[in-house]
């Protein structure tokens, strides 16, 4: 929509200085609209190219790994010095994979609510109901998607920790 202004009446804008008057205000309001939605368009630009690397993701991925080849060595080991060594080595892995889960699962959370999502819907997330919802609104729609993902990626951390001191119990 451009920004065309009509006078009332005789469709002249009126004489003398009064006319620039009004001229310098439409064109400042005319400069002001363009600058919020030049401003507008950077911040779509922004949202349309902005994207979440989720580095923990990458770090759990890395301590797992080193855990594997931990608990790999003890099968390797030969001798019972070496298999003692391989399990306390095996024991350490599965500790600190443990202590970074839970610090994932804390960072997750933290994002998510961060997310700025009203406590109605954190509890649908968290505890489902028996409802079947349509969101309309954009804004909504996308910190729903957003808390949902952290969400269920610290209750997958809360998963691993589990399944993590079982297979430390053993």
């Amino acid at each position: 929509m451009s920004g065309i202004a009509y006078s009332s009446g005789s469709g002249k804008l009126g004489g003398g200085k009064s006319t620039s008057s009004k001229k310098k205000k439409s064109s400042s309001s005319k400069s002001s609209s363009k600058s919020k939605s030049s401003s507008k368009s950077k911040s779509d630009a922004e949202k349309a190219t902005e994207e979440v690397l989720d580095h923990i993701a990458t770090l759990l991925k890395r301590v797992a790994r080193q855990t594997e080849i931990a608990v790999d060595a003890i099968e390797n080991a030969i001798g019972l010095a070496n298999k003692q060594t391989a399990t306390a080595n095996a024991i350490s892995k599965v500790q600190n994979e443990i202590a970074k889960n839970q610090e994932a699962k804390n960072a997750y959370m933290n994002k998510a609510n961060s997310v700025g999502l009203s406590s109605d819907y954190i509890n649908k997330i968290q505890n489902g109901s028996l409802n079947i919802e349509t969101i309309t609104d954009e804004s909504l729609k996308e910190k729903v998607k957003d808390y949902t993902e952290f969400y269920e990626k610290a209750l997958d951390c809360e998963d691993k920790i589990r399944d993590l001191k079982k297979q430390e119990g053993k």
